[in-house]
């Protein structure tokens, strides 16, 4: 028999327990989306002005060269030799001074001039001990010259030669000027005031300067 003959009425499904939506307060009205403002302008974008040119990467300039660090070569040059000292140490040795004096010059002229692959001069005292007597006295003419060209031509090239030492410093005082007695300690001299000067030169830039205005570079 059918349930309906009956008055059986079948169950609903159940709604979901939803809560009522808050009460709207007298007076509340809702916002609203804001409005633009008379007269207003939104940013653009910024245009480039007229003539404008953006920067661009810096060029080198033809012929620069950037700094270089200063090559030191791994030791200081004694830049303050007085000749005071020289000239009493040496007296009071009897010249053995001025010998120590010249064989430490000649190796620190050997060592600044290395670096331009220049051939190192002889050992000083090869030549004074033994090549001297077995020359008659000719070879250390010959080194003396050689070494004397050398410091002018280095000291030419760090700017630093107020002296004019050269070679023809080494045969006006140290030869000719041995006639009045007093000519080789002007060229001692000469000499301790020039390779203090390049000796303080290196220190503060090094081996291989850049070169200076009106002077020879070698």
């Amino acid at each position: 028999m059918d349930n309906f003959d009956n008055g059986f009425v079948p169950q609903q499904p159940q709604a979901a327990n939803v809560p009522p939506p808050p009460p709207v307060q007298p007076g509340y009205v809702p916002p609203q989306p804001q409005q633009a403002q008379p007269g207003y302008v939104p940013p653009q974008p910024q245009q480039a002005q007229p003539g404008y040119v953006p920067l661009q990467p810096q060029q080198a300039q033809p012929g620069y060269i950037p700094p270089q660090t200063p090559n030191f070569g791994g030791r200081r040059l004694d830049d303050d030799i007085s000749f005071g000292k020289l000239l009493g140490l040496s007296i009071i040795t009897c010249g053995i001074y001025s010998l120590i004096y010249m064989a430490k010059r000649s190796d620190e002229i050997n060592f600044l001039t290395s670096s331009r692959g220049e051939k190192p001069l002889m050992n000083y005292w090869l030549v004074i001990l033994l090549l001297s007597g077995l020359t008659c006295g000719i070879m250390p003419l010959v080194w003396f010259h050689q070494f004397s060209t050398r410091v002018g031509e280095e000291a030419d090239r760090r700017g630093v030669n107020t002296n004019n030492f050269s070679s023809s410093t080494f045969w006006l005082w140290y030869i000719l000027g041995s006639l009045i007695v007093i000519g080789p300690w002007i060229y001692l001299y000469k000499l301790n005031e020039t390779m203090n000067s390049i000796a303080n030169d290196y220190n503060m830039r090094g081996m291989n300067p850049a070169p200076v205005n009106g002077f020879p570079q070698y």
